[in-house]
């Protein structure tokens, strides 16, 4: 389900936006926002990347302009919240409640939400003012 979910997220977010469609605008105030999006455009979507796309997550939201920060903490909010719940749940233990399995399905449904609602915005704002 984590694997699922990270590749979703970097899907949503846009793989030819994230993974290195940036023009050279190595100076100004975008500089760093767009190399920390660059940063997180590197992450593979792996069962141990989880915590890696939440500290880019959180770096970009750091340095992120301040007509996209609720965006980026947002997303890096809705990216921990994934990261806690998906392992939390473990399929393997019988002993876990159907009940707990469920609040985790459900915190992360609604987390998975919240990446889909801002991610566009995000995809759109880094090719506007990081892309060719």
């Amino acid at each position: 389900m984590r694997r699922t979910i990270m590749a979703v997220t970097i899907a949503a977010l846009g793989a030819g936006v994230l993974s290195g469609c940036f023009g050279d605008d190595s100076s100004g105030s975008n500089s760093a926002y767009c190399q920390a999006v660059e940063d997180l455009g590197g992450i593979t979507a792996t069962p141990n990347s989880s915590g890696d796309l939440v500290t880019k997550s959180r770096k970009v939201a750091d340095v992120a302009p301040s007509d996209i920060k609720a965006d980026w903490e947002a997303f890096a909010d809705a990216q921990e919240q994934v990261s806690k719940t998906t392992s939390d749940l473990d399929l393997t233990n019988p002993e876990q409640s159907l009940q707990d399995m469920q609040a985790n399905a459900t915190a992360a449904q609604e987390a998975a939400e919240k990446l889909g609602e801002v991610a566009p915005r995000l995809s759109k704002h880094v090719e506007d003012n990081c892309g060719k």
